[in-house]
C-alpha cells in the first residue's frame, strides 16, 4: 500500500521559494499500470514516465 505524506512546504501560505525541485519515482504496477493522478490545486509537472 502507498503511504501518503502530508507536507508543510509553504505552498499553502504562499511562501514557497522558486527553484526548489524534487525528484519523484513513480513505480508501475504489473497489473494496474500507473494508476491515476488526482487533480490538485498545487502545480504538478511530470517530465517523463517510462516503463
Amino acid at each position: 500500500p502507498a503511504k501518503l505524506e502530508e507536507s508543510q512546504d509553504g505552498m499553502d501560505s504562499g511562501s514557497l521559494t522558486s527553484g526548489i525541485a524534487r525528484q519523484v519515482c513513480i513505480q508501475r504496477h504489473p497489473i494496474h499500470g500507473f494508476g491515476f493522478i488526482a487533480g490538485s490545486e498545487r502545480p504538478v509537472i511530470v517530465r517523463s514516465v517510462s516503463a
